[in-house]
């Protein structure tokens, strides 16, 4: 009788813990599905270097339009600059449209990319 109960006892602990990892496994399945989707509609705003703007002009820019600070405007410029391109935004392909349009309109050359 004494390991009848045990028995019993070990198999609900048993099931339960199936139970508990299967649920665990499509909660992380879930999120994992999420995170793929989720990554694939990050876009980049690409800032190109050209010969006609200046340093100050491409910073206050990027700070006005895109929200940088000072200090990362002034290294996406640097790098703009001795690179020769850099990603200075990410996010969803709509608020890059818009930021894309205002950096052309003030004459920076502006890309976007997957």
């Amino acid at each position: 009788m004494f390991f009848k109960k045990k028995f019993f006892y070990y198999k609900n602990i048993y099931i339960f813990i199936k139970i508990f990892l299967n649920i665990m496994k499509n909660k992380l399945e879930n999120k994992i599905k999420f995170l793929n989707k989720k990554s694939s509609e990050i876009y980049f705003l690409i800032l190109h270097n050209d010969k006609y703007n200046t340093f100050k002009y491409v910073s206050n820019s990027l700070m006005e339009i895109c929200s940088h600070s000072e200090v990362q405007a002034e290294q996406c410029t640097f790098i703009t600059h001795h690179i020769g391109e850099c990603d200075v935004k990410k996010g969803a392909k709509k608020n890059l449209e818009m930021m894309s349009k205002k950096l052309k309109i003030r004459g920076l050359t502006v890309s976007i990319r997957k």
